[in-house]
């Protein structure tokens, strides 16, 4: 329970009655609603404060998109938080003021307006909720199409790569194939150039040549 909470304390553990003094003992004062609501989670305990503060906190800040949450809200109260309203003393308006305030509470207008504020509560969280996980979503399938573009340009370079360094023995072959064979052809046109010129001599005495 929030500091405040050694008044009550003290009036539990003064009091005669058993049950109150076991609750006094029970009572630690420690962190804030925030932190005390977590801990209950965290470590299945209970957390005492005010009830219209506790239920804020829960739509707030233990709540998920879909209006569930993890922690329960007792029934009833352990002890009474009575509030007023300061007004000086022997005021003349203090009989109408009463008046008001009890038609506005037996009217229902106060429950009405705490509950109104807990639901405007809750559907800010759920909006605020959504939004996060779009935002998160948009993230996610943006660094997705990162990647996939990164491993697309990956996969061109090292396709590109095996394309011209890979292809420079082969290419090198052809061309000293290529090579050979031009000079084994003009080898055997200046051989046949020769030798087929003074076969035909041999072979025709007849022709005189100059």
């Amino acid at each position: 329970m929030e500091s405040y909470g050694k008044v009550f304390r003290d009036f539990f553990r003064a009091s005669e009655s058993k049950v109150f003094q076991e609750l006094a003992n029970r009572i630690v004062i420690g962190p804030k609603t925030a932190d005390g609501l977590q801990e209950a989670i965290d470590k299945k305990q209970s957390h005492v404060a005010g009830r219209r503060i506790i239920q804020q906190t829960i739509a707030k800040l233990f709540t998920d998109a879909e209006g569930r949450t993890k922690l329960y809200l007792g029934r009833q109260s352990i002890f009474p938080a009575p509030s007023a309203w300061p007004i000086p003393h022997d005021a003349p308006y203090k009989s109408a003021l009463d008046r008001i305030m009890m038609a506005v509470i037996e009217a229902g207008l106060y429950e009405k307006w705490s509950a109104d504020t807990i639901d405007k509560v809750k559907e800010e969280t759920k909006l605020r909720l959504k939004e996060l996980a779009l935002k998160a979503s948009n993230a996610s399938q943006t660094q997705k199409f990162q990647e996939e573009e990164e491993q697309t340009e990956e996969t061109q370079k090292t396709n590109k790569a095996l394309t011209i360094v890979h292809a420079k023995g082969p290419l090198l072959l052809l061309v000293f194939g290529l090579l050979q064979s031009a000079i084994i052809f003009v080898g055997e046109m200046v051989v046949y150039a020769i030798f087929g010129m003074k076969t035909n001599d041999w072979g025709n005495p007849g022709v005189v040549r100059h």
